[in-house]
């Protein structure tokens, strides 16, 4: 996946109401 797909992933689950869901999904972001 690139950086900007990335991205895009995270700024869509960062628009969901899913908290908690959310911040692990960024995190794995932020560490990939």
């Amino acid at each position: 996946m690139s950086f900007f797909d990335s991205l895009n992933v995270c700024a869509f689950m960062l628009a969901n109401q899913n908290i908690i869901s959310d911040l692990k999904q960024a995190s794995k972001c932020i560490s990939a």
